[in-house]
């Protein structure tokens, strides 16, 4: 659907100047919430982002090879490992949240085993 000139101005007003919703603006000038999507260039894609890397990937190799030599070891007893020989990085980096994705990871690398 084209609308004119002056719509596109006003939609482009409510939404970037007055912070209106979609639906309100499509609402108030009688047109589809589309063509306001379209009007103020929310319906364009966003390049695709880079992954960041993770908190974990310094000490990837240490994890790797530490659970060669112990399959079993748990994932907190590692995560004080990892974290007693980190000295250097920040300590408020590694609180439960972080402990949390450790875990994740750890759980990530390691064979599921049945119980017999």
């Amino acid at each position: 659907m084209t609308v004119s000139v002056e719509t596109e101005v006003e939609i482009r007003r409510l939404f970037f100047a007055e912070h209106w919703r979609v639906g309100t603006i499509a609402a108030q000038l009688g047109v589809h919430e589309d063509v306001v999507r379209r009007v103020t260039g929310l319906t364009e894609r966003k390049p695709p982002s880079t992954p960041r890397s993770r908190l974990v990937d310094p000490v990837a190799d240490f994890i790797s090879d530490t659970l060669e030599r112990y399959p079993r070891l748990r994932a907190t007893r590692l995560y004080d490992m990892v974290r007693d020989r980190n000295r250097s990085a920040p300590r408020h980096g590694w609180g439960i949240t972080e402990k949390k994705k450790f875990q994740k990871f750890h759980s990530e690398g390691s064979p599921t085993h049945p119980f017999l």
